[in-house]
């Protein structure tokens, strides 16, 4: 492997999938990253590329999608898993849309995600809503656009797209980064 083209992940990126398990059924936020936070979805056919990805694993019933966004630089993934594991969906995922989007942008020899992804196993007694809320309002947290409406990779599957005003409380810090 040339060192030159593919980095070395960071010295603390292995410890992101210590001691995971996975939970059948159990409903996980997932955040995951472009290796060195470059835009590669700024492009509007590479975050095509993310976004069918995301919903054919709902079609196919490996999961049931609450809500997705493709951020410039990442994406934010909530769903109930329902077959297989949490890290061979991330795995196949990745590894389907980083050929296509390397390949679409012409990335030659270089990796579109980062290694690892961070999830967040949601509690039973935690609202959907507020995370649901979370990811949609993420592209008007950046700038992007006025109302969730407008921003063509998100998805919902609640009502919560029609409400505007006031956010839940914050538990996640998401502020674009700069070019």
């Amino acid at each position: 492997m040339d060192t030159q083209t593919q980095p070395a992940p960071p010295p603390a990126s292995h410890r992101l999938r210590l001691h995971r398990v996975t939970l059948r059924s159990a409903v996980y936020l997932i955040t995951s990253v472009t290796n060195k936070r470059e835009r590669h979805f700024d492009h509007p056919s590479a975050a095509e590329i993310v976004a069918t990805s995301m919903q054919h694993f709902h079609d196919r019933r490996y999961l049931h999608g609450f809500a997705w966004v493709v951020m410039p630089d990442h994406i934010h993934w909530l769903f109930q898993l329902r077959v297989g594991t949490l890290a061979n969906i991330m795995r196949v995922m990745k590894t389907w849309t980083g050929g296509r989007v390397r390949k679409l942008l012409e990335l030659r020899g270089r990796r579109v995600w980062m290694p690892g992804y961070h999830d967040r196993r949601v509690r039973q007694d935690e609202c959907l809503r507020r995370y649901i809320h979370y990811l949609v309002m993420n592209p008007v947290r950046w700038g992007l656009v006025a109302h969730p409406k407008d921003y063509n990779w998100l998805y919902a599957e609640s009502d919560i797209l029609d409400i505007a005003g006031a956010e839940p409380e914050e538990f996640g810090h998401d502020q674009p980064r700069a070019k």
